[in-house]
């Protein structure tokens, strides 16, 4: 994240925790309007972070899905949703993201719920650079596949009697 965007979130964060972070991040944005429509009325969730992982923003999609408040999203380490088994790919492939050996990456993985079940997922994870080309943060789109793996199932199971 370039440094004067850092110290405004940090600063806004030790005030109000990081919903005024991400708040200054759509303000620093040019299109902080059109940014601030794309999460509020997008149908499948999206999630900024910064370069730890550390969600900034989410949106009420991605709170849909999962069952978690917005405040619950922004306080969990994105390692305890992953499922177990699906945790070394994805941070395998977030580390080469984030040392360069690419801008964007998709994965399927299953996300752990508020109320213990968990969501089939299909997610894009972007590195988002500013002006100069450096890594400024994440963005990453969470398409829920729950009720395509169950009717996928459900034909198949119905294709064999």
């Amino acid at each position: 994240m370039n440094e004067p965007l850092q110290r405004a979130i940090l600063a806004a964060e030790d005030a109000s925790g990081p919903a005024a972070g991400a708040a200054i991040l759509v303000q620093a944005c040019p299109n902080a309007a059109v940014i601030d429509a794309i999460f509020r009325s997008a149908r499948t969730g999206i999630v900024a972070a910064d370069l730890e992982g550390q969600r900034m923003r989410v949106n009420a999609a991605l709170c849909e899905m999962t069952g978690h408040s917005e405040a619950e999203l922004l306080a969990l380490d994105f390692r305890t949703q992953v499922h177990p088994e699906d945790l070394p790919r994805s941070l395998a492939l977030r580390d080469s993201m984030l040392s360069g050996e690419r801008d964007s990456y998709g994965v399927q993985r299953r996300l752990r719920r508020a109320d213990g079940s968990w969501l089939e997922a299909s997610a894009t994870i972007s590195m988002v650079r500013d002006d100069a080309g450096l890594p400024s943060f994440i963005m990453v789109v969470v398409d829920d596949l729950t009720g395509q793996l169950r009717g996928a199932i459900a034909a198949a199971h119905h294709s064999c009697r």
